[in-house]
């Protein structure tokens, strides 16, 4: 269900997201987002990327950032 987890990761870093097709069934996922809800610890990975900085945001506009654009 959704885009395959390989072209979600060309954009976003990984432990950013939750992705249908890593789980068995819904209810293995739904389980999964309970066990988050009560885990804060668990829950936080997913946000730790955050303070990584730049380089852990979407990889284009990361590349983007380290090159001047030209305007002709």
């Amino acid at each position: 269900m959704g885009a395959p987890i390989s072209d979600i990761l060309r954009y976003a870093p990984p432990n950013s997201f939750i992705h249908v097709d890593q789980f068995d069934s819904q209810q293995a996922l739904a389980a999964y987002l309970k066990y988050l809800d009560n885990n804060n610890t668990a829950y936080a990975e997913y946000l730790a990327w955050h303070l990584e900085g730049k380089k852990a945001g979407c990889k284009e506009v990361a590349h983007l950032s380290r090159h001047k654009l030209h305007v002709h």
